[in-house]
């Protein structure tokens, strides 16, 4: 059964009306968008997850017993981003500064080229402290995601906000396994020595093959981050459109690619900006 608009956001309790419409979220370009979004990020998080200690311990000669405290950097700020990016987007939304589609489009291209950019200067870099202020910097472009492609369920599906999700985070979990795979594959026919600070007798191979590890995630950070403007601006007016204001009854419809809302009051229109 295909379920109304209308259905999907003023709160019936049929179980019938609540039926999930598969078809409609499978063809929606937007959502598309959320679900390749999740792969190119869980591509870069689990890379850095699985490799970032390895490099600063082997490559840059941290000592873990000593330097403990910088391992924590990169993900205090990945933090802190996540919270700052959440309340602005929310601010920009609420104000009417920006509408929910420039907001969600603008974190998501800013997450990506700008974490993109991060890790090819991590490649370039030889100095420590600098190493770890990009990587510092890469998670938290990283974490404006989460106020990006990430919620595009919850704008255009909001009953279905948690099935969304849902599909993209299952597609998120095959990075984490061809992430990890891969970097070990280019770290093997580097031959980087195991378990070892690198040396001056380390082959150059083995730097080369880092290189490709960060390469690689922020080509893929990329290619999606300018690609997700199309996803959202072709299908930013797909279902869970009309969304009900329940202290006016008065119910909204967006119109695409702007991400605006028509205000329909019964005898006089209005613009608002989601």
């Amino acid at each position: 059964k295909k379920v109304s608009p209308e259905v999907r956001t003023t709160g019936s309790k049929s179980a019938e009306e609540y039926a999930v419409p598969w078809s409609e979220m499978l063809r929606a370009p937007s959502l598309w968008g959320m679900y390749c979004g999740n792969v190119a990020a869980n591509w870069t998080w689990y890379t850095l997850l699985t490799f970032l200690p390895q490099y600063l311990l082997e490559i840059m000669g941290f000592d873990l017993t000593k330097s403990g405290i910088l391992f924590t950097v990169p993900y205090l700020c990945m933090m802190c981003s996540e919270l700052l990016g959440a309340h602005v987007a929310d601010w920009l939304i609420s104000t009417g500064r920006a509408s929910r589609f420039a907001t969600r489009t603008g974190a998501t291209i800013l997450a990506g080229l700008g974490c993109a950019a991060c890790l090819i200067g991590v490649a370039q870099q030889e100095d420590t402290t600098g190493t770890i202020v990009l990587f510092g910097a890469s998670l938290a472009f990283l974490a404006l995601n989460n106020s990006g492609s990430f919620l595009v369920g919850n704008d255009l599906y909001p009953m279905y906000a948690g099935v969304a999700m849902g599909v993209a985070n299952t597609l998120g979990t095959i990075p984490g396994i061809l992430s990890p795979i891969l970097s070990g594959v280019l770290l093997e026919n580097g031959k980087c020595p195991k378990n070892e600070t690198y040396s001056s007798d380390t082959p150059s191979s083995c730097a080369e093959a880092w290189d490709s590890i960060f390469y690689i995630a922020a080509a893929v950070y990329t290619v999606f981050a300018l690609s997700f403007y199309y996803f959202a601006s072709t299908s930013y007016k797909g279902v869970g459109y009309r969304v009900p204001r329940p202290e006016s009854g008065v119910v909204r419809e967006k119109q695409p690619l702007l991400g605006r809302m028509h205000t329909n009051t019964g005898g006089s229109d209005m613009d608002s900006v989601i």
